[in-house]
């Protein structure tokens, strides 16, 4: 899918590619009886790197984004670039990922507002997944444990948003301010559970300031089919980026897509070095 995303600055648009009760019992069973996503041998090492199938995530959604600017005082200039996100969410899970800096943060109630009951949200922290669930009349946003939800969203993080509705899309638009300057990311060894910090679609390239490394690995879901699809690899031997039948195929995540990013290593992060500014 093409996107396009232009940004406005001081008149002028610059194109660019850029669980107690019943209720809680039913949460927590909820989030049980959905653990397809979160199966060992996708979240967990014990695999083998060159002649794997790992299944994983990608997001199939309607997407859009535009952008605001601010403004100039005598010979200060200052640039804040606020826009809109569209995310059309599947019935089932969504592999998704809020670019966009909230207001008044980003909880779950500043970036996503009102949602159907029995929304969900999940995310991957630590080798597990944390969830939250939404229930108008218990409050909005709460744990397991029918405790307020503290779990936030913020740019660089990717997370399942479950839309309860079997049979129809749901739509979330999210608003906020764009992050420009450093936005470099540093990733675990194992699994992380991410995005693009900026809403850009961008390859994974050293072109763009991403060098992979061999057995790094880009995992993706399918939220139209509910089922993961074959992770990329990385081996430099074999000509960079490649599909589990060999065949060249550079990730390139969309403008709200979430994915995983296995990092092979034992001991050492892997970093994204990135500066941005909405006029490049």
């Amino acid at each position: 899918m093409k996107l396009n995303v232009s940004w406005y600055r001081l008149g002028y648009s610059v194109p660019s590619d850029l669980c107690g009760s019943n209720t809680f019992k039913t949460i927590q069973k909820k989030v049980d009886t959905r653990a397809s996503i979160c199966d060992s041998h996708i979240t967990h090492r014990n695999h083998k790197h060159k002649h794997m199938r790992t299944k994983a995530l990608l997001l199939t959604a309607a997407l859009g984004f535009a952008g605001v600017a601010s403004s100039m005082a005598q010979a200060v200039y200052s640039v804040n670039v606020v826009g809109y996100i569209n995310l059309t969410m599947k019935p089932g899970f969504n592999l998704v990922a809020n670019q966009l800096n909230a207001t008044p943060n980003n909880g779950l109630s500043s970036v996503l507002g009102v949602v159907p009951d029995e929304t969900q949200v999940l995310k991957f922290v630590g080798n597990n997944y944390t969830s939250d669930s939404y229930f108008a009349e218990l409050g909005g946003w709460i744990t397991p444990e029918g405790n307020p939800s503290t779990s936030t969203i913020s740019p660089g993080e990717g997370f399942f948003y479950f839309n309860p509705n079997p049979a129809t899309d749901y739509s979330v638009t999210l608003v906020g301010e764009v992050r420009t300057g450093n936005v470099s990311a540093t990733y675990a060894p194992g699994f992380n559970l991410v995005s693009s910090i900026v809403p850009q679609q961008i390859s994974l390239t050293p072109a763009n300031g991403f060098t992979p490394v061999d057995e790094l690995q880009y995992l993706t879901f399918n939220s139209a089919t509910q089922q993961y699809n074959d992770a990329l690899s990385y081996f430099t031997e074999l000509g960079g980026w490649i599909t589990p039948e060999g065949s060249p195929s550079i990730p390139t995540p969309a403008v709200g897509q979430g994915f995983f990013l296995f990092n092979p290593s034992a001991s050492s992060s892997f970093v994204w070095p990135r500066t941005f500014s909405p006029n490049n």
